[in-house]
């Protein structure tokens, strides 16, 4: 019995049911395990990509440069934890970001980036919160 599949890994060429973890780059996609380097075998990091060399693709110029790490998009449930956490520390240690890593799937770098982002956001709110306080209490 075949699963009708809409996407097909690039590497393998299996089809991806839609409960499937994958990874892409670019408008590819892959199983989680075929997401390697085509010259090493080597798996791929999930937020860094290596030179395009490294993928199997031609790089502009004679230097071969970095390409662009891919954005990260959050899934509902990973905005959830990382949201809940938030609430109760906002300064995470490196044992809490292991266990939120490990939890939501997520490198601890990019953790700590998202909760450095969430910190200097949440400091704005509170600066425009009491800077309109204050206008409020001037008219008074």
């Amino acid at each position: 019995m075949t699963l009708f599949s809409l996407k097909r890994c690039e590497r393998c060429h299996g089809g991806i049911s839609s409960n499937e973890l994958v990874m892409r780059a670019r408008d590819y996609v892959y199983h989680i395990h075929c997401f390697t380097c085509v010259t090493c075998n080597v798996p791929l990091s999930k937020e860094y990509t290596s030179d395009l060399d490294h993928m199997g693709y031609e790089s502009p110029g004679p230097h071969s440069q970095r390409s662009k790490r891919m954005r990260t998009s959050f899934k509902h449930h990973q905005l959830r934890t990382m949201k809940s956490y938030f609430a109760l520390n906002q300064n995470p240690d490196a044992k809490d970001l292991k266990q939120l890593a490990q939890k939501t799937g997520l490198s601890k770098r990019v953790l700590q980036v998202w909760f450095q982002n969430a910190r200097a956001k949440w400091r704005r709110t509170v600066l425009r919160q009491e800077k309109s306080g204050e206008s409020k209490d001037d008219h008074r």
